[in-house]
């Protein structure tokens, strides 16, 4: 959070480089946080905020297929949990997030068939809460590396990523018993 913080004054001072590094490093210890543990919502808003930060970042600096690489990743990642408006965001960043989105829109062609045990599970799926309860199969998902966690009242599974290539629905079975 620190880290985040001290990044996002900087920004904004012309240290487009010093901001890069501490955001860079942000982006690390959140990015473990996020594969090693279930998620909550601030953890989760960081992450997006952060990212997004190393966006406007690298188009200060110049670097705008760098800009365009994470804005993908923020994309794959997020979706639009967030909002991304010009009252949160420069409008550069904004104009970048609609390009992205707008061309990953096609490529949600993955799915994950997920079975517990109980079954009427919560789900997670890249720490992003599904509105449907297990058993079901969720559509519309990009294809690569998922990382999906279930939980139920106070039982949790731990985080199991699994590989769905496109056009393709992968199947997970969690016994949470």
């Amino acid at each position: 959070e620190q880290l985040v913080k001290r990044g996002e004054k900087i920004i904004y001072t012309g240290q487009a480089e010093e901001a890069i590094k501490l955001l860079h490093q942000a982006k690390t210890q959140l990015r473990e946080i996020v594969r090693n543990i279930s998620l909550n919502a601030k953890v989760r808003k960081d992450y997006f905020t952060t990212q997004m930060l190393l966006v406007r970042s690298y188009m200060e600096n110049g670097n705008d297929q760098k800009s365009r690489q994470i804005m993908t990743e923020i994309v794959r990642q997020f979706e639009d949990e967030f909002p991304v408006t010009t009252d949160n965001y420069h409008p550069k960043v904004v104009d970048l997030y609609k390009e992205v989105f707008g061309s990953l829109k096609d490529q949600r062609t993955a799915a994950v068939t997920i079975t517990t045990n109980p079954p009427g599970c919560e789900v997670y799926i890249n720490g992003r809460a599904m509105k449907q309860k297990t058993p079901f199969t969720y559509k519309g998902l990009y294809p690569g590396a998922l990382h999906v966690q279930v939980r139920k009242g106070e039982l949790q599974s731990m985080v199991r990523k699994s590989d769905v290539a496109e056009k393709t629905t992968a199947k997970l079975d969690i016994d949470l018993e």
